[in-house]
């Protein structure tokens, strides 16, 4: 048996397969980690609202780590880590943002908040927005008519996204945005940008909740499959990336295993729990 204490999975990518759903076998997975003493954390991109109810309200899960790391949750005692952007920070990010061509997204307090006047398929068209991120907006996110106006008025913004008509007015739009300073700018797939407070990110998160639950940072395990997964992947004892992962983050990864369509969290039972 492992000494392994927390095992933290990525969502979209990982533990939802191509179709955007848990499987039965991850989900049985899940709970014999559970009885084994071992916390299975959730660890995505996505703001609390936006996890699908069979995780967040899955009684084998307790701590839920979000939006990149800026929100640490622990579901029983409704406590919060909080790592958020404060608004003038958050000011300077909007301004370079709407001087390009984007479609935005900002999370803010659990929920996900998008322009109304850009939820159509032209717009996703136009702007490349990735089919899960477009379901995503489609089944959780708020629709606001005075979205530029409201975004400048919010202060502990979580994260916020954006997709780019232009990929080469993406990468000026990240160089101006990381000259603000003490922000992490990232992304979960092509044509985007995540950005988010540096004092944030999955892999400090990681950290929080290992202090918090006295847990040795080497006694955890991550997995994810993307480019906002690399801190975690560091800062994880044992760093997995999935089949399907990106190159850059198999790369820093200790191991690369199965696929999100093989039932990733089966596999690190199996494979790093029972050992």
């Amino acid at each position: 048996m492992s000494n392994y204490k927390i095992v933290a999975s990525d969502l979209d990518g990982t533990l939802l397969n191509s179709n955007f759903k848990i499987s039965d076998e991850n989900l049985l997975a899940i709970e014999e980690i559970s009885k084994k003493g071992v916390q299975f954390v959730p660890s995505t991109g996505r703001t609390y609202s936006e996890i699908y109810d069979e995780i967040k309200n899955n009684s084998n899960v307790r701590y839920i780590i979000c939006s990149n790391g800026t929100v640490v949750f622990d579901k029983l005692t409704k406590n919060k880590i909080l790592m958020c952007m404060s608004k003038p920070v958050a000011k300077k990010i909007f301004d370079i943002l709407y001087s390009y061509e984007t479609h935005i997204t900002y999370r803010y307090d659990g929920n996900s908040y998008v322009d109304a006047d850009y939820q159509d398929e032209k717009s996703y068209k136009y702007y490349k927005v990735w089919e899960n991120h477009i379901s995503v907006i489609k089944n959780f996110s708020i629709p606001i008519s005075d979205f530029k106006e409201t975004s400048y008025s919010i202060d502990n913004i979580e994260t916020i996204a954006a997709f780019f008509h232009n990929d080469d007015d993406l990468e000026k739009a990240k160089e101006e945005i990381l000259k603000i300073g003490g922000l992490i700018v990232t992304a979960a797939c092509d044509h985007s940008l995540e950005i988010f407070s540096d004092k944030a990110g999955k892999g400090n998160a990681l950290y929080k909740l290992c202090d918090m639950l006295n847990v040795d940072y080497k006694d955890t395990i991550s997995v994810g499959d993307s480019d906002n997964d690399a801190s975690i992947t560091k800062a994880a004892g044992l760093g997995l990336a999935t089949k399907n992962a990106c190159d850059s983050l198999k790369e820093i990864a200790d191991n690369v295993i199965c696929s999100n369509d093989e039932h990733i969290v089966k596999y690190v039972l199996e494979n790093y729990i029972e050992e």
